[in-house]
């Protein structure tokens, strides 16, 4: 029988920003969140961006990358 592993708040947050097209990645201790594409039609700007990611990780830094065509 499988055991199911214990899923932490922030892996949550994570997969369930990027079932919207919002990727985060942390890399040396800086978070990379990137809108990889349009949800509802809506373009988040660098400051949603941050507000997203810090409510997820609120001590480290955020690099925010913007939605391009």
């Amino acid at each position: 029988m499988k055991t199911l592993q214990k899923i932490t708040p922030e892996e949550r947050s994570v997969a369930n920003y990027k079932k919207i097209g919002i990727e985060i990645v942390i890399e040396d201790d800086v978070v990379k969140i990137t809108q990889k594409k349009l949800y509802n039609g809506l373009i988040l700007n660098q400051k949603q961006l941050v507000e997203r990611a810090k409510k997820i990780f609120p001590d480290k830094k955020i690099r925010p990358i913007v939605f391009s065509f």
